[in-house]
């Protein structure tokens, strides 16, 4: 992923992409329904996909790639 205003490319794994991929598809998704989609589209429990949602939404928002509305 590249952040065109800061000049950085930030290297996204599998999992990183696949949500990544979510939050592009849908408008202002919460982080319950990424896990969802990771649910769906990884076969993962609901408690580790909300983990994972939840630590790449917050690195995300760390790093001023995304905002919360």
């Amino acid at each position: 992923m590249l952040d065109l205003e800061r000049d950085i490319y930030l290297r996204l794994n599998a999992t990183g992409s696949f949500l990544w991929g979510a939050i592009e598809a849908s408008d202002h998704p919460t982080v319950g329904e990424l896990a969802d989609r990771l649910v769906e589209g990884k076969g993962i429990a609901h408690d580790r996909a909300l983990t994972d949602a939840t630590a790449f939404a917050d690195d995300l928002m760390q790093r001023e790639a995304v905002t919360a509305v």
